[in-house]
């Protein structure tokens, strides 16, 4: 990210990572430090790279919220409606493989908003 750094401006930088190994997360934390806060995700993890089809989904949206909440940033994201939205996917995508494991463990409690 440093290197990245020198040539384009934060404002500019969309981090986006396939959960692969399961190291989605860390990058997103490994990333923040670096203070990035713009990333691509996607809802229960859906879509795949046609250039590396042994990656498994995006990141999950609701792991990548789960993750902010713990480390003290708001999302402005309604935990609620975000439930509903992944539980109602299976129904619409029955032969999609889904990924998102934290969904059940959002929580809304009040922490300390951080910031870069």
């Amino acid at each position: 990210m440093k290197k990245i750094h020198q040539y384009y401006k934060l404002s500019q930088i969309i981090n986006r990572f396939h959960d692969t190994r399961a190291f989605s997360l860390a990058n997103v934390a490994a990333a923040l430090d670096e203070c990035v806060v713009k990333f691509d995700a996607s809802i229960r993890g859906l879509g795949c790279c046609p250039y590396a089809p042994e990656a498994s989904g995006h990141i999950a949206t609701e792991d990548y919220i789960k993750l902010l909440k713990s480390m003290g940033y708001e999302t402005f994201i309604d935990k609620d409606n975000l439930q509903t939205l992944c539980q109602l996917i299976p129904n619409w995508l029955p032969n999609e493989h889904l990924h998102g494991r934290f969904l059940s463990s959002i929580t809304t409690s009040e922490q300390p908003n951080k910031t870069c």
